[in-house]
């Protein structure tokens, strides 16, 4: 099964799961990355938090990976205001119909990805195969390698159906 690992990160927080989530998966993985001004100190925290808030969708560069090459594209992204990043709303917005499947993973320094979750499959229009959601404390912790392995070991199984010639998708406990 082809997979592809998309995500945004503002601190690098995102980057460090995606590339942990990227490498267990043998996966091909790129940052989204937005045209806009860097979202850097308070000035770009404060913008960030708006542009969740209001739902804005920023400009995003075009992908290297097409979505619609992959049997499964696994998205990341932090928790703004307990949202999904805008430049994520973007890329879900613009590659929605190329979807097969999908999975989603946060980072969070507080809560909010039960919501940023929901918000990301009423986008998607998909319900997700597995979600993750790290918090900041615990970030590069045995607790995260743990929990990056659970995310993983839930989109395998799908990966094992495939590549043994079957179409049936075992059910996968959550």
């Amino acid at each position: 099964m082809s997979t592809l690992v998309v995500y945004f990160s503002r601190t690098g927080n995102t980057r460090s799961v995606a590339e942990a989530v990227a490498e267990r998966l043998r996966a091909d993985h790129e940052p989204i990355v937005e045209l806009g001004p860097a979202r850097r100190g308070l000035r770009g925290w404060t913008r960030s938090v708006m542009d969740s808030v209001l739902h804005n969708l920023p400009a995003i560069r075009s992908p290297i990976h097409q979505p619609s090459a992959y049997d499964l594209v696994v998205i990341g992204t932090p928790v703004w205001s307990a949202s999904m990043a805008a430049p994520v709303r973007t890329y879900l917005v613009t590659h929605q119909p190329e979807f097969r499947e999908v999975a989603f993973f946060c980072t969070q320094g507080g809560s909010g990805a039960e919501r940023a979750f929901a918000q990301m499959s009423g986008v998607s229009r998909l319900l997700p195969r597995a979600t993750l959601a790290i918090g900041e404390g615990q970030l590069h912790t045995d607790l995260s390698l743990a929990e990056i392995d659970r995310f993983v070991g839930e989109l395998r199984p799908v990966t094992l159906a495939r590549t043994n010639g079957s179409s049936h998708i075992p059910s996968i406990p959550h």
